[in-house]
């Protein structure tokens, strides 16, 4: 993990930063990532607090020792909070529903609109078969892309004592 944080009684502590108490915590978010701003595929936990405060925590799926230590953090810190802090959320995905609705449909509108680039082409240089492959792949290529945002990044919940196997390292 990027920083050293740890549980300690009733808080989390990192030497280079004041303790987040447990019960200020309100939010656990979960999720993996397969590339985007950090450029590499990671397991990452968002941590939000009531006073605003968010924690970030992540490991990159090459990094072995890295990802042994998230997930034995991840495992024991929701061991901790559904043992003693039961109004916590625990939630997988972006945060924001709107958001995601709006980069889906972005999405899907920018797959649909290259599909009809291609039928234009086709219709205009008479070019059927290469058109016809060429929009199969693209279509092919938009509902994996589509399916992947659904699977990653659809906003929902999770049961803290059976965390899914995709939120978390293989080890």
């Amino acid at each position: 993990m990027t920083q050293q944080w740890s549980l300690s009684g009733d808080a989390l502590t990192c030497p280079d930063h004041v303790p987040i108490w447990l019960s200020e915590i309100t939010e656990v978010n979960l999720l993996f990532v397969s590339g985007g701003e950090y450029g590499s595929a990671h397991f990452s936990c968002r941590i939000y607090c009531h006073n605003g405060k968010t924690l970030f925590l992540r490991a990159d799926v090459g990094n072995v020792p890295d990802v042994l230590e998230y997930k034995a953090f991840i495992l024991a810190f929701h061991a901790v909070l559904t043992a003693g802090f039961p109004r916590i959320l625990f939630t997988t995905g972006m945060r924001s529903k709107f958001g995601y609705r709006l980069f889906w449909w972005i999405t899907a509108i920018t797959f649909v609109g290259v599909e009809g680039l291609v039928v234009y082409a086709v219709w205009h240089r008479g070019k059927l078969m290469v058109g016809v492959i060429f929009m199969v792949v693209v279509a092919l290529l938009g509902a994996g892309l589509l399916w992947l945002i659904q699977r990653l990044l659809q906003p929902g919940h999770y049961d803290p004592k059976a965390i899914p196997t995709w939120l978390l390292p293989r080890t």
